[in-house]
C-alpha cells in the first residue's frame, strides 16, 4: 500500500505502481485521481442474479422465496425487461466501485440478453450457465409421517444440457481472454442429479472453467439431503466427487466443523452474502473459520443491496454482533480480511486472480478512484478501515474496466441512466404484478405499485 502513491495504465493493463513522483515522471498522459484520491483495484461481487433488479424490496419480510416469488417474477419478464435488469443491476454496481460480478443465471433463457447487455455495457462477468434435470419433492416437517422426500432424474437430461454449456464455454471463454469468462452452473442438490454434478464438474475440469453452486443455504435443503442422500449438503457433494478448487459453493451458511473441513482439504471456494443472510434469517457463515481454514471467501451482493460498501459494512457489524461482541473479540473480522474479500479473495473466488483484484504491474487495469474530500473520509489515519467502515459508492469519482473508463466523475459512461430509470418505472409494476398476489403478507392498502 502506498501513502503518496499512483498507477499507471496502458491499455487494458496495469504498467508500474509506485510512488507518484516516480509514476508521474516515467508515463505522461490523461491523469486522474489528485492528492485527496485513493486509487484502489475494482470489486468483486461474488454472486448475483442479474435479472432479479426490478423486485427486490416485494420480496422483504418474506421468507422462503426464491420460488414463491423470485422465479415467477422472471417467469413474468420479457427479454427487454430481463436487458433492463442487467443494466439496472450494472448501473448500481459501477457507481459503487464494482468491476465484475458473477452471475448465476436462473432462467436459461435469459442468459444470453444478460450476455449481451455486459458486453454492451463494457462490464467484466463471469457467467455461470446451466439448467435442472430432475424433479424432486422435499417432504416438509408436518407431512413426513405419510410422506418422504424423493427425486427424479430424466433419463440424458444431463448430457443434453451440459452439450448447450459446452458451446456457451465456447463463446465465453473460460481463461478470460476477454471480459466475460464463461462457468458452469449446477445450481441446487434439489435440481440437479448426481449424474449431473459429476458430468459438470468434469465440463470444467476439461475446460478450465469454475463450477458454481449453491450450497448449503438453508434448513430445507439439509433436510432434504438427510432425507434422500443419508448426509449433509456438503458432504453429498464431498461423496460425488464436485467440491475442487474450480468450485464455488455459494452461500454455505449451515455447515458443520466437518464440511469446513472438506471445503478446506478440497480447496473449494465460498462466495458469502452477508446482507442476503438477512434476507433468508437461515443463518450465518463462520466466515472467520472459513479463512482461518485457507478458504477464499468472496463477498456477493445477491442482488439484495448492489452496493459494496453496504456489503463490507454489513459483513463487520454482522459477523462482531454475532460472534465478535459475545467474545469481546474487536479483532474477529478485520477490516482488512473484509476488504480482501472484496477484491483479491473475491477474484480468487471466482477463478480470476490472475488477472484483476489487486492493484499489480501486469494485472487488467479495473481501477475505481475514491475522492476523500468529504468529512468522513478526509482524515486518513488508516486507509482500509476508513474505506470498510465510513466509505459509501456517493465516495466513487470514477471507475475503468479493463482501461476504459465507465464511470467519468461520477457520471456513466457506458449506460443510458435516464432511459433505463425511466423504462424501470414502467417495467416494474408489470414484472411486480406477478409477485405481489403470491405474497403471504398483503402490500399495506397505502402502497401502490404504479
Amino acid at each position: 500500500m502506498w501513502v503518496d502513491g499512483a498507477v499507471a495504465v496502458e491499455g487494458n493493463r496495469i504498467v508500474a505502481v509506485g510512488s507518484r513522483d516516480e509514476v508521474l515522471a516515467a508515463y505522461m498522459g490523461r491523469r486522474l485521481g489528485g492528492p485527496h484520491c485513493t486509487i484502489m483495484a475494482g470489486m468483486i461481487d461474488c454472486h448475483t442474479h442479474a435479472a432479479q433488479a426490478l423486485v427486490r424490496s416485494l420480496i422483504a419480510h418474506e421468507p422462503p422465496m426464491i420460488y414463491r416469488l423470485y422465479l415467477p417474477a422472471e417467469d413474468a419478464m420479457s427479454l427487454d425487461d430481463v436487458s433492463l435488469s442487467a443494466q439496472l443491476l450494472m448501473a448500481q454496481l459501477i457507481r459503487s466501485g464494482v468491476t465484475c460480478f458473477a452471475e448465476t443465471t436462473a432462467t436459461p433463457a435469459h442468459e444470453e440478453t444478460i450476455a449481451q447487455a455486459v458486453e454492451a455495457a463494457g462490464f467484466r462477468a463471469v457467467l455461470a450457465r446451466g439448467a435442472g434435470d430432475q424433479a424432486s419433492h422435499h417432504a416438509g416437517a408436518y407431512s413426513q409421517i405419510t410422506d418422504q422426500s424423493w427425486v427424479k432424474p430424466r433419463p440424458g437430461a444431463a448430457e443434453i444440457d451440459l452439450a448447450h454449456t459446452a458451446d456457451f464455454l465456447d463463446r465465453y471463454d473460460p481463461a478470460g481472454a476477454g471480459l466475460i469468462k464463461g462457468s458452469v452452473l449446477a445450481s441446487h442438490i434439489t435440481g440437479y442429479s448426481d449424474t449431473y454434478f459429476r458430468l459438470a464438474a468434469e465440463l470444467a475440469a476439461e475446460r478450465g472453467a469454475t463450477l458454481q453452486m449453491h450450497v448449503a443455504r438453508d434448513r430445507e435443503e439439509v433436510e432434504f439431503c438427510l432425507s434422500v442422500y443419508g448426509c449433509r449438503p456438503v458432504e453429498h457433494l464431498a461423496d460425488i466427487g464436485v467440491l475442487s478448487p474450480r468450485a464455488l459453493a455459494i452461500h454455505a451458511i449451515l455447515l458443520t466443523a466437518r464440511e469446513i473441513e472438506l471445503l478446506a482439504s478440497t480447496g473449494t471456494a465460498v462466495a458469502h452474502s452477508p446482507v442476503e443472510c438477512q434476507n433468508i434469517l437461515n443463518g450465518v457463515p463462520p466466515v472467520r473459520s472459513l479463512r482461518d481454514r485457507g478458504i477464499a471467501v468472496g463477498l456477493g451482493c445477491d442482488n439484495a443491496i448492489n452496493d459494496m460498501w453496504e456489503v463490507m459494512r454489513t459483513a463487520w457489524t454482522l459477523h462482531s454482533g454475532l460472534r465478535g461482541i459475545p467474545d469481546y473479540d474487536a479483532e474477529h473480522l478485520p477490516a482488512e480480511d473484509i476488504f480482501a474479500m472484496a477484491t483479491l479473495d473475491a477474484a480468487r473466488a471466482v477463478g480470476w486472480s490472475d488477472a484483476i483484484g489487486s492493484l499489480e504491474v501486469g494485472k487488467r487495469a479495473d481501477l475505481v478512484v475514491v475522492d476523500r474530500s468529504g468529512p468522513h473520509l478526509c482524515v486518513t489515519q488508516h486507509p482500509v478501515v476508513d474505506l470498510v467502515r465510513y466509505g459509501t459508492r456517493a465516495d466513487v469519482r470514477d471507475v475503468m474496466i479493463d482501461g476504459r473508463l465507465v464511470l467519468a466523475d461520477r457520471q456513466l459512461a457506458t449506460i443510458d441512466l435516464e432511459s433505463i430509470t425511466a423504462r424501470a418505472r414502467e417495467a416494474a409494476p408489470r414484472v411486480a404484478a406477478a409477485v405481489v398476489p403470491r405474497r403471504y403478507r398483503p402490500l399495506s392498502p397505502s402502497v401502490q405499485i404504479r
